[in-house]
């Protein structure tokens, strides 16, 4: 996004989740290393960068170090090839590069949870 000039932004969820009864515990195991890898892994994304002049080459790019770092395995970087083979033969144009940011360092502002 950042390639395209564009920005991100978070914030918490708007949504009441009211769980049905089941393994907590397992719940926690199997997303377990998002919670303990989300932090490496907003670093890497920030300081990540490719030579590739188009998008559809630094979305591969991406992916391909995120598996050689172990982020992701093989299949998700056959995954994303596909996908991007797919959309060239459907007809979609990626858009071209705007900007190239070079290190990036996520902004922090104050949480508000607006929520009552």
């Amino acid at each position: 996004m950042w390639d395209l000039g564009h920005v991100m932004g978070f914030s918490s969820s708007f949504a009441t989740q009211y769980r049905n009864p089941h393994s907590y515990l397992a719940d926690f195991e199997s997303e377990s290393q998002l919670y303990l890898r989300a932090g490496a892994l907003t670093s890497f994304l920030c300081q990540w960068k490719s030579s590739k002049v188009s998008l559809e080459g630094r979305i591969e790019d991406l992916f391909i170090t995120m598996y050689e770092h172990g982020i992701l395995q093989i299949k998700d970087v056959q995954l994303a090839q596909s996908f991007i083979l797919d959309l060239l033969k459907a007809g979609y144009v990626f858009p071209p590069i705007k900007t190239s940011w070079g290190l990036r360092k996520p902004e922090t502002a104050q949480i508000v949870d607006g929520r009552k």
